[in-house]
């Protein structure tokens, strides 16, 4: 997908974020979490299967009320931190997992933090990076790299489970601070802890080039920052999360369109093996079978951007790029104005990666985690609504464009005459087919060979949606966090339980590796005989054989 689409997608606010200031939002959807929270609780004091083992934060009424307790300082292997309460958590913002990237960490993979000795107040961080999006303000500090930690409040027996997310914007948006990702209700609802991370964006988290590669023989990559921020991110989370009250032994990372892109990496990474017990992957995006590039591909892209600020000359290249000006590199680093099509993503590196994500999965040489990954209905109509093919020669083009070197197939497997003649609804179908759900059904074959994989469907369009774009991708959020939204508004009271059913799938998914459990509706573990996923609607069901035909025609692509 042109990542031009994705500036438009952003700036129109149609992925239902709302732009952030770093303060927390309101969070007049409490009622999903206080539902969850009270099945969860109910199921427990009844001994049922894999409900988290911990006991209740004080009573707030609604999780967004306050609670009668005080947070304390938790001393970090870098130095004390001092939470806040926000609803029934404790809340720990701006938390430093590794030293700012600047001046000649540019470029390097994370460094360790320089230790502090006064208690940090919690504050929200500076998004890494960016231009100015409904993913956040614009920012151009490079003093990025925090996180923030959600704790329920109150003690319990037992260390509760973590769960740690990584958000999406196709590796050039996003930020751990947006309202969205406030996971106050997803903390009360599910008596877990809940982490949500910052990383590299851009060229200054994916710039590939031979010469960063040659510069640091321990770790001879480039092209990786932004994964290898998120690497240390939970190694952090693995050190320190006990202090908090999390058990470093049940984590859980998970995250949405990029961030589902990156939980394949770590699926696939020796990097980041045995820093996580369990996955959910959520809408990632993989194109002809390729979730990275090569360093034949990337490296190229890293020229273009080199010679765009002005650094070209090999004996001062390093010294050149370190010097730059930030607006500068975001200008350049723009995909829209590179001319090329996601520009900035994974590379394999021998580091990172040894090989693209979908042979690693197959192959059986990936982390053996239980998994739970799933796909929105519509997931393509959002990028279709931006670049709708208008006759056969922009429909043959949109397809080409998307899919390299398959666009003649693939029209023909999806003719406008299946669709009613409507351009639209076929990109739309094509997009969710060969991006979303057939690279979901490969994933879920590789691991369930070896590991217990959920894979869901989400269908239930949110109430006021965006004309036309149905279950488009991202819409599954407000309901994974249950927080309010800056283009749709809050949930509609009929679409609570949804959200506290989703919050209990997640939850508990982190707590035993299973997302079944108090009292929710039976998820079947997938496998590959009868390819049952649980379908997430208003009324949850199952359904077998998810897009069966559509998956077997992109599978015999080349």
């Amino acid at each position: 997908m042109p990542n031009t689409l994705w500036n438009v997608a952003f700036g129109l606010g149609i992925l239902g974020c709302s732009s952030s200031s770093g303060a927390p939002a309101p969070r007049v959807d409490a009622g999903a979490a206080d539902t969850a929270r009270a099945a969860h609780d109910a199921a427990r004091s009844a001994d049922a299967p894999h409900s988290v083992d911990a006991t209740k934060a004080p009573e707030a009424g609604e999780a967004g009320e306050a609670a009668a307790f005080t947070c304390a300082t938790v001393q970090t292997a870098g130095g004390p931190v001092q939470g806040i309460v926000e609803g029934a958590t404790c809340t720990y913002q701006g938390v430093p997992f590794a030293a700012p990237p600047v001046g000649p960490l540019r470029w390097k993979p994370p460094q360790p933090v320089m230790p502090w000795t006064t208690p940090r107040p919690s504050a929200p961080a500076s998004a890494c990076p960016q231009v100015a999006s409904v993913f956040g303000e614009a920012s151009t500090s490079e003093d990025c790299l925090y996180l923030n930690v959600w704790a329920p409040g109150g003690s319990a027996p037992h260390p509760r489970p973590v769960m740690v997310f990584v958000y999406g914007g196709g590796f050039v948006y996003g930020s751990a601070t947006l309202p969205l990702y406030d996971a106050t209700n997803l903390a009360h609802a599910t008596d877990n802890l809940v982490v949500t991370i910052n990383y590299r964006l851009g060229a200054l988290g994916f710039l590939s080039d031979p010469a960063l590669r040659a510069e640091d023989a321990t770790v001879p990559t480039s092209g990786n920052y932004g994964l290898l921020d998120q690497i240390a991110a939970f190694s952090w989370v693995k050190a320190n999360i006990a202090a908090f009250g999390g058990d470093p032994t049940k984590v859980t990372i998970f995250g949405e369109s990029a961030g589902g892109s990156s939980m394949l990496v770590h699926l696939a990474s020796p990097r980041s093996q045995g820093l996580f017990q369990r996955v959910i992957v959520e809408s990632a995006f993989v194109a002809n079978k390729a979730g990275a590039w090569p360093t034949s591909t990337a490296d190229p892209i890293g020229s273009s951007f080199e010679a765009a600020v002005g650094c070209t000359d090999p004996s001062t290249l390093l010294t050149c790029l370190r010097a730059v000006p930030v607006a500068t590199l975001l200008t350049a680093s723009d995909n829209a104005e590179m001319g090329l099509a996601f520009n900035w993503r994974p590379v394999i590196d021998n580091v990172v990666l040894t090989e693209d994500l979908l042979p690693t999965l197959a192959s059986g040489s990936f982390n053996p985690v239980p998994t739970l990954i799933g796909t929105n209905k519509n997931e393509g109509t959002l990028f279709a609504s931006l670049s709708t093919p208008t006759d056969p020669t922009s429909y043959q083009a949109f397809a080409e464009t998307t899919f390299p070197g398959n666009g003649a197939a693939i029209v023909a497997q999806y003719p406008i005459t299946s669709f009613g003649g409507s351009y639209f609804t076929a990109a739309s179908e094509l997009l969710t087919d060969g991006g979303f759900v057939c690279p979901a059904r490969t994933v879920a074959r590789a691991i369930s060979a070896t590991e217990p994989v959920f894979r869901y469907d989400f269908v239930h369009a949110i109430t006021s949606p965006v004309p036309n774009l149905g279950v488009f991708h991202g819409s599954e959020l407000l309901f994974v966090f249950g927080n309010p939204d800056g283009a749709f508004g809050s949930l509609e009271a009929s679409e609570q339980p949804l959200s506290a059913l989703v919050m209990g799938y997640w939850g508990s998914m982190a707590a035993a590796g299973n997302p079944n459990g108090d009292g929710r509706f039976s998820w079947p573990q997938y496998n590959t005989a009868t390819e049952t996923n649980l379908v997430l609607d208003l009324t949850p069901s199952t359904e077998t054989l998810l897009k069966e035909t559509p998956c077997d025609f992109w599978d015999s692509l080349p």
